[in-house]
C-alpha cells in the first residue's frame, strides 16, 4: 500500500484538470464549437499518454487515474482512434495481478474498484478470458463489503464509521452494470440500482434535492443520519455514476 501513497499527491493535482478533460469530452457532440473542443480534449489526452511516470506500478487503484483513463475511454469512442485504446489496454494488462489479488488486502476500499470497470471494457472488446479472473475477484470483494440491513454498502467498511458516501455511487456503480450486463447477471446490475435507491432514501434532501455529503448508519453505534452539509464534488460524483 505505500506504493498508492506515492500516487497521491501527484495526481490529487491533476484532478481539476483532469475532471475538466472529461467535460470537454462530454461536450464534443452537444457544442457548437466541436472542432475547437476536439482540439483541446485531443491535447489533454496526448499530454497524458507521454507522461510515462504517471502510470506505473497499480496504476489503476488510484481512483483519479481512473478516472482519467475512463476520459481516453470516451475519447476512443467518439473518436475511434485506436492509440487511446491501446493505452488503456497497456495500464489494464499491467494491472491485473493486484486486482487477481484484490482480496488480500487488509481494508475494504471502493476507490480500487473505479479502475476496475476499465478492465471489463478491456474484455468487452477481446472477449478474452485472460481478464475474467480479475474482473471475478473484484467482485468478489465488492459482495464481501459490509452492508447496512437494507443493503447499502458501507464507506470502507467499519474503518469510516458505518457510513454511505455520495462518491462510492461513482466507484462501484459503473462497475456493478457493466458486469451485471456483459456477463448476463441482472442480480448485479440491480445491486447497483439499490445503491442508487438507498443513496436517494438516506442521502437527499427533500427541500433543495441536493444530496448530503454522507449518512451515518445508527444502527452500528455511531450518530445516525446525515452530515450538515452538501458537497459539490460528492453531488458530481452521483451524476457520473
Amino acid at each position: 500500500m505505500q506504493i498508492l501513497k506515492q500516487f497521491s499527491t501527484r495526481l490529487k493535482i491533476a484532478f481539476c484538470i483532469l475532471l475538466t478533460f472529461l467535460f470537454l469530452i462530454k461536450s464534443e457532440a452537444n457544442a457548437a464549437e466541436t472542432d475547437t473542443i476536439s482540439v483541446w480534449s485531443t491535447l489533454m489526452a496526448e499530454n497524458l499518454m507521454e507522461n510515462p511516470s504517471i502510470a506505473t506500478g497499480p496504476a489503476l487503484f488510484s481512483y483519479v487515474f481512473a478516472t482519467a483513463l475512463k476520459g481516453l475511454r470516451e475519447l476512443y469512442e467518439a473518436s475511434d482512434d485506436s492509440r487511446y485504446y491501446q493505452y488503456i489496454k497497456e495500464i489494464v494488462d499491467a494491472n491485473l495481478y493486484y486486482y487477481e489479488d484484490i482480496n488480500s488486502l487488509p481494508n475494504f476500499d471502493m476507490d480500487y474498484i473505479n479502475g476496475a470497470s476499465l478492465i471489463l471494457f478491456v474484455y468487452s472488446q477481446t472477449n478474452d478470458s485472460t481478464y475474467i479472473p480479475a474482473i471475478d475477484s473484484t467482485l468478489k470483494y465488492l459482495n464481501s463489503m459490509p452492508r447496512t440491513p437494507d443493503g447499502g454498502i458501507y464507506h470502507k467498511g467499519a474503518s469510516s464509521y458505518y457510513r454511505l458516501q455520495l462518491d462510492d455511487l461513482y466507484m462501484i456503480g459503473p462497475f456493478m452494470a457493466a458486469y451485471g450486463k456483459i456477463f448476463d447477471k441482472p442480480e448485479v446490475y440491480q445491486d447497483a440500482v439499490k445503491q442508487a435507491l438507498l443513496f436517494k432514501k438516506y442521502m437527499r434532501d427533500t427541500t433543495t434535492g441536493l444530496m448530503y455529503h454522507a449518512w451515518y448508519d445508527g444502527s452500528q453505534g455511531s450518530t445516525s443520519g446525515c452530515t450538515p452539509y452538501f458537497w459539490g464534488r460528492g453531488i458530481g460524483w452521483v451524476e457520473m455514476g
